[in-house]
C-alpha cells in the first residue's frame, strides 16, 4: 500500500451531532459516521463505540434510557435503526458488552430526522424529499399506527413537538419558495394551520415548555433575522403589561411544593395546550431588534426567557461577534453570557434544567439555566478509519443523493447508472484521495450541469511507515599488538554444536 488502508485516531472534544438521554445522564453522538454514547460528566471523556464500519450514521435520539434510534444508509439507504442492550443483566448502553442493532423501517423512500415526542410514545420522520410521516412507537422501537402528514415537493424544517405530545410545529417552502411556520395535529386530525402568515422567511419554530408561545426566526424586518413568537391563547395576547408582572409577581409567591403530587414527588403531567388558531397569525410579538440575525433559540422551563445565539450578517457592511444571549420575552432584560461564544446549535427543549448546545470545533456544551454557567462535556472518540471502505461509501453516497434529487429526472440525456457502473471503479482504485475526487467529478461532469463538485479536506498526506528487522551480524572489537590495523571479529551467539 502507498498509505496505511487502515489508521487507529483518537479524537477529543469534537463530535457531528449529538443528543441526551431523558434522564441527562449520558450522551449519544456521532464522529466521521460511528456511533458512540459516553457519560454526561465534564470530567469523564470515556466514550464506547456502538458501531464500527464504514457506513454513515447520523440523527441519534434517544427513545428512552436505554434506546437510541439512528439513521442508517447500511442498507444502501438511510432507513431507521434502534441499538439497545442484548445483555438481560444489563440494560444500559455504557455500560454493556453486548448490543444488538433493529432494522425499524424498511421502504423504497429514505427516512431522515426522527423526533421523539417529550411523552415518548410518538415518533415524527421525515419520509423522502417532502414527506413526513408519524407513528406509535413502543419501549423496544416497534412502529405501528402510521400517519401521513405531508406528501409533496418539499420537506419541513425544524421539525419539533409541542409539550403535551399532540402536535408538530415545522417551517415549509411554498411554491414561492418563502418559508412559513406551521402548526400540524399530530394524528392528522386537522390540516396544517400557517402561523407566520408573511411573504418574507419564518424558521426554526420552537415551543415554550409552557404552552403559551411557538416561537420562530423571522426576517420581516429589515431582512434581519430576528425572534418573535405567536400567543398560543387569545387571552394572553390580550393582557397588558402590568397584568404580566403581577401574574410574575405571583408566580415568585407560591410555594415550590404546590408543584408536588400527595407523595411529595414532583408532579411532572403535562396539560394539554389551548390552541386560538383564528387568526393567530396576528398574534404576534418581537423579541429581538438587533444589528446581525439571530438563529438558534430556545425558551427556558417557564418560558419567560429566551436564550439564542447570533448568526453573523451574511453580505452586510459591518462585523459581529457570534455570542450567546438571554433576554425576557418582551425583549427587556438582554445580557451575554459568559462562554457563550461561537456557540450554535441549542436543543430545543430543557433536560433536567439544562440546555444543551454545541461549541466551536464540535464541542458539546452545557447550559445550566439556574446559573447561566455553561460547562463543556468531554468526550474522546477512538476511531479506526478504513480509507478505502469510507471512499467507497462516499462515491455511492454522492451518486444516490443526485440520483433522488438532480433537477432533471433525464439527467441531460445521460444513463446515470451506467456513469456508476464506469466510473467507480476507476475512483476505488485511485492511488490518491486527490485523484478519487478528479475522477468523481469527471462523472459528474458528464451531467453538464453548474455549481457541482466535490471537494473535501482530511487528506492522507503521509506514506505508510514500514517495519522491519534489521540484517547484520554481531562483533567484537579486538586490538591486536603491533601495527596491524583494528578489525573486527564476527562470533556466533546462542548456537551449539552437534
Amino acid at each position: 500500500y502507498r498509505y496505511d488502508p487502515v489508521v487507529k485516531k483518537t479524537i477529543t472534544n469534537s463530535v457531528d451531532e449529538f443528543s441526551s438521554s431523558p434522564n441527562a445522564k449520558f450522551i449519544a453522538y456521532t464522529n466521521r459516521g460511528e456511533l458512540f454514547v459516553s457519560r454526561n460528566d465534564k470530567d469523564d471523556s470515556k466514550s464506547v463505540r456502538l458501531t464500527n464500519q464504514p457506513s454513515r450514521e447520523s440523527n441519534p435520539v434517544w427513545l428512552n434510557d436505554s434506546v437510541i434510534l439512528f439513521i442508517s444508509d447500511r442498507e444502501g439507504q438511510n432507513d431507521l435503526y434502534a441499538i439497545s442492550s442484548s445483555d438481560k443483566n444489563e440494560s444500559n448502553l455504557f455500560y454493556t458488552f453486548k448490543t444488538e442493532i433493529s432494522q425499524l423501517t424498511k421502504t423504497k423512500e429514505e427516512e431522515s430526522n426522527p423526533v421523539i415526542s417529550p411523552d415518548g410514545k410518538r415518533l415524527a420522520l421525515q419520509v423522502g424529499r417532502g414527506g413526513l410521516k408519524t407513528f406509535d412507537i413502543n419501549e423496544k422501537g416497534k412502529l405501528t399506527n402510521a400517519k401521513t402528514l405531508l406528501d409533496g415537493w418539499d420537506g419541513p424544517s425544524g421539525l419539533t413537538w409541542s409539550p403535551d405530545s399532540k402536535w408538530l410545529a415545522y417551517s415549509k417552502s411554498n411554491l414561492d419558495f418563502n418559508e412559513e411556520i406551521f402548526i400540524h395535529a399530530a394524528d392528522n386530525s386537522k390540516d396544517p394551520v400557517n402561523v407566520s402568515m408573511h411573504p418574507k422567511g419564518d424558521y426554526n419554530p420552537v415551543w415554550s415548555k409552557d404552552g403559551s408561545k411557538l416561537g420562530f426566526v423571522s426576517s420581516r424586518n429589515n431582512g434581519d433575522n430576528d425572534i418573535w413568537f405567536a400567543w398560543l391563547k387569545k387571552e394572553d395576547w390580550e393582557k397588558s403589561t402590568a397584568q404580566w408582572e403581577r401574574r410574575e409577581k405571583e408566580g415568585e409567591d407560591r410555594n415550590p411544593k404546590e408543584n408536588k403530587d400527595s407523595n411529595g414527588k414532583k408532579d411532572d403531567k403535562v396539560e394539554d395546550l389551548v390552541i386560538d388558531f383564528d387568526k393567530i397569525y396576528l398574534r404576534l410579538e418581537q423579541v429581538t431588534r438587533y444589528t446581525g440575525g439571530e438563529s438558534d433559540f430556545t425558551f427556558d422551563e417557564q418560558g419567560e426567557y429566551i436564550y439564542y445565539t447570533n448568526s453573523g450578517v451574511s453580505r452586510k457592511d459591518y462585523e459581529i461577534d457570534r455570542s450567546l444571549f438571554k433576554i425576557k420575552w418582551d425583549g427587556s432584560d438582554k445580557k451575554e453570557l459568559k462562554g457563550g461564544n461561537r456557540t450554535y446549535g441549542l436543543s430545543k427543549y430543557p433536560i433536567k434544567n439544562k440546555i444543551y448546545l454545541m461549541g466551536s470545533g464540535g464541542k458539546i456544551m452545557a447550559l445550566d439555566i439556574k446559573s447561566d454557567k455553561i460547562e463543556g462535556i468531554t468526550v474522546r472518540s477512538q476511531l479506526n478509519i478504513q480509507y478505502k471502505a469510507e471512499l467507497e461509501q462516499v462515491f455511492e453516497e454522492g451518486w444516490r443523493v443526485l440520483n433522488a434529487g438532480f433537477y432533471d429526472p433525464e439527467f441531460h440525456g445521460q444513463d446515470w447508472n451506467m456513469r456508476k457502473k464506469t466510473y467507480k471503479p476507476l475512483a476505488l482504485n485511485a492511488s490518491t484521495k486527490e485523484d478519487f475526487e478528479t475522477i468523481f467529478n469527471l462523472m459528474l461532469g458528464q451531467l453538464n450541469a453548474s455549481h457541482m463538485g466535490l471537494y473535501s479536506s482530511n487528506e492522507q498526506m503521509e506514506t505508510q511507515s514500514e517495519r522491519s528487522g534489521l540484517l547484520g551480524i554481531e562483533g567484537e572489537h579486538i586490538l591486536l599488538e603491533g601495527p596491524q590495523p583494528q578489525f573486527y571479529i564476527a562470533r556466533e551467539h546462542g548456537c551449539k554444536s552437534s
